[in-house]
């Protein structure tokens, strides 16, 4: 088991293959109701904290998991929105608020986070239509992430987009995450509309 920081109130937990047959869990029969999922949860809450500080005792959290062909990765982040769909789980005499998320599969979309809205800008004025149309853009914490759709301008969007932010690939900030805590700026022909407007003002 793997357990890194990816912000100060997101860790991402790798669990191997060998990790799943240690604690006795099966991605394919696990559900965000599943009591084995949330008791391996609640019990890997200790080791979070020890190892990086964050304190998931301290308000409610979220819980992504994404079944992988590695084995299963954990989103634990610090809940600021969805906070009346967030569960009380109690194991062992502890009550923890809990909101769990299972996806079965890994996004084939990758992520890019911007933390200046200015370097989004330029990176939306670089892209070609075709790229953006089948892409989508979210507010998340301060911070805006960029989806990229899929297409045979992969390669020249992706190098684009590099240049002005941090890559993140399919997993972390996946678009489904983004759907349930971010906000929605722009995606397909409206997202074109922007980056047009955007243009034009570079343009004046």
């Amino acid at each position: 088991m793997k357990i890194e920081i990816l912000e100060k109130s997101r860790i991402k937990v790798t669990l191997t293959m060998e990790d799943l047959i240690y604690y006795n869990l099966k991605p394919e029969k696990l559900s965000a109701q599943s009591p084995r999922l949330q008791k391996f949860i609640f019990n890997i809450m200790d080791n979070v904290r020890r190892e990086t500080g964050f304190n998931p005792y301290k308000g409610a959290v979220a819980v992504e998991a994404v079944q992988s062909t590695e084995g299963m990765v954990l989103y634990i982040s610090g809940l600021k929105t969805g906070l009346e769909e967030a569960k009380n789980v109690t194991i062992n005499g502890e009550t923890k608020k809990i909101k769990v998320i299972c996806r079965k599969n890994v996004s084939s979309k990758n992520s890019y986070c911007f933390d200046d809205f200015s370097d989004l800008c330029e990176a939306l004025a670089n892209l070609n239509d075709l790229s953006l149309s089948k892409s989508s853009v979210y507010k998340y914490d301060g911070s805006w992430y960029f989806i990229l759709g899929t297409g045979e301008d992969f390669e020249r969007s992706h190098c684009v987009l590099s240049e002005y932010c941090t890559f993140y690939g399919g997993m972390i900030y996946s678009e489904n995450f983004l759907n349930e805590h971010g906000e929605f700026i722009a995606g397909g022909e409206s997202l074109v509309s922007l980056a047009v407007g955007v243009r034009n003002l570079k343009n004046e």
